[in-house]
């Protein structure tokens, strides 16, 4: 059956809050939900169009990346640089490869977020003294650096943590965006050590 624009545009805003086809379907509000091929061709004309209305037989093709769109991508992300990509699909209505593409059109870059560790103004102090007092040594006896356990761990927290794997900041230039986190934290260590050319787990 031939949908009409309203259905479309049901589809597609399904589709990008679900994330599937089945979803999709699923959740179709009436009678006659849109079969899988339906939603498939309209989601690919969606992305590569930027519209849900039916393509002309001939002529020049229809793109999203417009001044305007650019102008809109520009503010959106200015006013919300931590937006997601997905998200701001569904807030501007622009496909994603297009928005994706108007992104770097427009000049910005996704900055991930970094975890950085809490330093007072006395931990300076003793990093730069232990480092000394490590060259000292190791200039007195080229050994001594043989004789130290050097350690490695993993830290499996068992309170709130921040997932950095999907946290970026989109800007033209890098806003060293990071968030600061305490030396200790509750959770289990997985510790690795090192003397000379033994290893110790």
């Amino acid at each position: 059956m031939r949908r009409t624009t309203a259905d479309r545009i049901r589809i597609v805003q399904k589709y990008y809050r679900y994330q599937t086809v089945a979803a999709v379907i699923q959740h179709w509000e009436g009678p006659d939900p849109p079969c899988t091929e339906t939603i498939k061709n309209l989601i690919r004309r969606f992305e590569e169009t930027g519209t849900v209305a039916d393509l002309p037989r001939s002529g020049r093709p229809i793109t999203t990346s417009t001044p305007e769109n650019q102008d809109r991508v520009r503010d959106h992300f200015r006013l919300q640089p931590t937006r997601s990509v997905r998200q701001s699909t569904q807030d501007l209505m622009i496909p994603r490869t297009s928005l994706r593409k108007i992104v770097d059109q427009v000049g910005l870059k996704a900055y991930r977020l970094q975890h950085t560790h809490w330093l007072f103004d006395q931990d300076y102090v003793e990093r730069r003294s232990f480092a000394e007092w490590m060259i000292r040594e190791h200039g007195h006896d080229p050994t001594f650096i043989d004789r130290i356990w050097f350690t490695d761990e993993s830290k499996f927290s068992l309170d709130q943590t921040i997932n950095t794997h999907n946290s970026y900041y989109y800007a033209t230039e890098n806003p060293h965006y990071h968030v600061e986190i305490p030396h200790s934290k509750l959770g289990v260590n997985l510790c690795i050590d090192r003397e000379g050319n033994s290893v110790e787990i």
